[in-house]
């Protein structure tokens, strides 16, 4: 379904103040914070049309308006921002990259456990780093949803630990399924998630290729046999967890930066 102009302007307003405040947006709210050229009356309408229409939920009377898994899947498609990484989040992931380079002693585990610490303080959500070949896997960022409104009940929590165990366990045939992922962020809202049977969250999933990168070989490590150190690290899969509220733009271009990083080093 085409929307016009004016409802696509709404939409793109009630889910971009409910990805910031975690609150059911209302007309009012609307009408004095954006230059709709409307009247409250008038918003109403359009809100009304777009529940009926699916995009948005009215979760009880005389309550603002919440997104549904499409409208956030309709914001991510059509009417999403264009997002770069601030500079100096984008400094300090080629920083770290940079001084590990440098680093006698660097290994593939060490080097993502890094990794996602960085992505969790920049995305808020949870990140995980894993190489599917080689049972590789790390994550920060637990802490990050639990200061969540969205995960303060024991449900939820119970959730998160649930869709990461199905994440570890299932990534290997997962990937061998979508074998059009490429190197593209790939977005999964809601009951999209192949990970988790809920609709409570959201994954946003991709490839990184980092076989530029100087990785000591385990075995190396082991037997200390001094032979050259120089291998190249296996494709990861890097992922964040989050809210369906969670910064998609910010995320995506998180991950699309990251992704790209093989082509500057």
């Amino acid at each position: 379904m085409n929307l016009k102009e004016r409802e696509k302007a709404i939409l793109r307003a009630v889910i971009g103040e409910y990805i910031k405040e975690a609150q059911p947006i209302g007309s009012n709210f609307l009408a004095e914070k954006f230059k709709l050229g409307l009247s409250p009356a008038t918003i109403r309408a359009e809100l009304q049309k777009l529940t009926e229409d699916g995009y948005l939920l009215q979760p009880h009377t005389s309550a603002g308006r919440v997104p549904t898994d499409k409208g956030y899947r309709f914001f991510i498609k059509e009417l999403m921002d264009p997002c770069f990484l601030a500079n100096k989040e984008a400094g300090l992931i080629k920083s770290f990259i940079e001084d590990s380079k440098n680093e006698a002693d660097n290994d593939a585990a060490y080097f993502n456990r890094r990794l996602v610490k960085i992505m969790s303080e920049i995305s808020d959500d949870l990140v995980v780093a894993a190489t599917p070949e080689e049972g590789g896997f790390s994550y920060e960022g637990f802490l990050n949803l639990f200061q969540k409104p969205e995960f303060q009940e024991v449900d939820s929590i119970r959730g998160v630990f649930k869709m990461m165990e199905n994440f570890k366990s299932h990534l290997g045939d997962f990937f061998d399924e979508e074998t059009d992922s490429g190197m593209i962020p790939k977005v999964f809202v809601g009951k999209e998630n192949p990970f988790y049977e809920g609709d409570d969250y959201s994954i946003i999933v991709s490839r990184c290729d980092f076989s530029f990168f100087p990785f000591e070989r385990a075995d190396n490590k082991k037997n200390n046999r001094g032979t050259s150190k120089r291998k190249g690290k296996k494709s990861d899969v890097l992922a964040i967890f989050g809210p369906k509220r969670m910064e998609y733009n910010k995320n995506i271009s998180l991950l699309d930066f990251i992704s790209k990083l093989d082509h500057e080093f």
